[in-house]
């Protein structure tokens, strides 16, 4: 099903199956997410449910977001932060996401700035790593938004350039799996929220700041990516491992499979293997053993 919508000026084009109804996306994240200091249908997460609802795709979208709380605060329950960190709340986090009945096909996870400005890059990279295998592990997909620009943040302590930093390595990290708050929003120099998207508090967004950052996520087509299973390779080299698998299970023909780059150990296959996509990210190795075939099915898309 192709559906063409004209949207805040743009003409969007989206490919929907014929059988995509009662889609689910939850949200996961600050006060962006939440919609602070806008009208609730000029926030970003109101107009793309808006527009999913208008296109007859989507069931629900949960909030789960609230103003001030970082990355560590969207942790599993189960986590411990290390001392001086924020603890998980089971009420704003990623285990309350994925145990949403019924459960959503896409979660957002998006922790822009809070804290980001003492926080070590790694720390951060690593919880939103955990937020999106967590997601994944039940079968969701999941997209990490970038950092957003703060005009409070202190340009010559270097806390601005923090965030350009890390939009740098979000993408890096996660690749088709980033959304990208930062490009069309930023002023670099001086590194600030352009002025026709600020809200006036120096660091929020107004309605045609959220609009934008609405086009960025329906022009990702979020609700029909193709999920997959991901290598995890924190056992062994043995593709047929389960433990191998971010679902703990091996692959089977239906599903679409990264390889991503690294990995402790990369995998080994030493049976003839079907699958319906694969991916081997720059850096990933995938051995197959001598006479063994891996067929790449294809479902006619």
């Amino acid at each position: 099903m192709k559906i063409t919508l004209l949207y805040l000026g743009i003409i969007l084009t989206l490919n929907f199956p014929s059988s995509a109804q009662n889609k689910r996306i939850c949200l996961v994240g600050s006060s962006t997410s939440y919609g602070y200091g806008v009208p609730a249908d000029s926030s970003y997460a109101g107009r793309i449910k808006n527009f999913y609802k208008t296109a007859g795709v989507l069931d629900t979208l949960y909030n789960i977001a609230v103003p001030g709380i970082d990355c560590y605060i969207g942790m599993p329950t189960s986590f411990v932060p290390p001392p001086g960190r924020n603890a998980p709340n089971p009420q704003f986090n990623i285990t309350r996401a994925i145990h949403f009945d019924p459960k959503p096909d896409v979660i957002i996870v998006n922790f822009p700035s809070n804290n980001y400005q003492w926080m070590p890059y790694a720390e951060i990279i690593f919880c939103l790593q955990t937020m999106k295998d967590s997601a994944n592990a039940a079968g969701i997909a999941c997209y990490i938004t970038t950092t957003q620009p703060r005009d409070d943040f202190n340009p010559a302590g270097g806390e601005r350039q923090r965030l350009k930093d890390l939009e740098l390595l979000i993408k890096q990290n996660f690749g088709n799996w980033a959304l990208n708050f930062w490009e069309d929003i930023v002023q670099d120099p001086p590194i600030i929220i352009k002025p026709q998207f600020a809200l006036g508090d120096n660091v929020h967004l107004n309605p045609a700041g959220h609009a934008m950052l609405a086009n960025i996520v329906l022009q990702k087509n979020i609700l029909f990516a193709e999920i997959g299973n991901r290598w995890t390779g924190v056992k062994n080299e043995d593709w047929a491992d389960a433990a191998n698998w971010i679902t703990n299970k091996v692959p089977v023909p239906t599903e679409a499979v990264v390889i991503p780059s690294g990995r402790p150990h990369y995998p080994i296959i030493q049976a003839d293997v079907a699958i319906k996509k694969l991916t081997c990210e720059d850096g990933a190795t995938l051995t197959v053993g001598s006479n063994h075939v891996v067929q790449i099915i294809s479902d006619g898309e």
